[in-house]
């Protein structure tokens, strides 16, 4: 894919995982797929809330408090 073709899809200076986000539960597999090899961030919360997808937002967010627990248990001595 070139540049010029990827810009068709994400907006400059943002993460794939969030784009592909903001596209909805359509997207899903892209979305499964790249959560494989990255992390939610805050970016993330905003590109579901973008999404107008209640499947996409449930599903986000079941991931960031699971994301969140476990990051809490490994922190935790």
């Amino acid at each position: 894919m070139t540049d010029e073709e990827a810009e068709k899809y994400f907006e400059q200076g943002t993460r794939a995982i969030n784009e592909a986000i903001k596209k909805g539960i359509m997207w899903e597999s892209q979305v499964d797929l790249l959560l494989q090899y990255t992390k939610l961030d805050e970016e993330s919360l905003n590109a579901v809330q973008e999404s107008n997808d209640p499947l996409m937002l449930d599903k986000i967010r079941r991931l960031w408090d699971l994301q969140k627990n476990m990051s809490n248990e490994c922190d935790t001595p």
